[in-house]
């Protein structure tokens, strides 16, 4: 018993182990609940998925240029959350059948002349 009573005080390296693994515990943690609240991984420059004009667009696609966005005659139609602040989304304001909408893809501005082109999610 009097074995158990004495304990030796850990040392310097035991010490500074434990609080790295504890802060890339956190980091892990602290990343994925990033990935499930935004869609994004906190090296992305844009999310996966984007929610405007009430649907869903995946991506990030492919790279286009503010020349290339509005020569087809897209314009704001929101915001997309992401790490980096509130990202202009630019879409086509669309009817169809009474609804508005924003067609089948949007693009989100991520820098001032550099956007990434998304889908709509699960088709028409």
């Amino acid at each position: 018993m009097e074995h158990l009573a004495r304990r030796e005080p850990r040392s310097f390296a035991a010490r500074l182990v434990g609080v790295i693994v504890l802060v890339l515990i956190l980091a892990l943690v602290l990343s994925g609940a990033l990935r499930v609240l935004l869609h994004q991984w906190p090296w992305q420059v844009a999310p996966d998925r984007v929610r405007v004009c009430g649907r869903d667009f995946d991506g990030p696609g492919y790279r286009y240029t503010l020349d290339q966005v509005t020569r087809e005659g897209n314009v704001r139609v929101g915001v997309a959350p992401s790490l980096r602040g509130d990202l202009p989304v630019w879409g086509r304001r669309k009817t169809v059948f009474g609804v508005p909408g924003c067609g089948t893809s949007v693009y989100v501005q991520v820098g001032s002349d550099d956007f990434r082109g998304y889908a709509l999610s699960g088709g028409l």
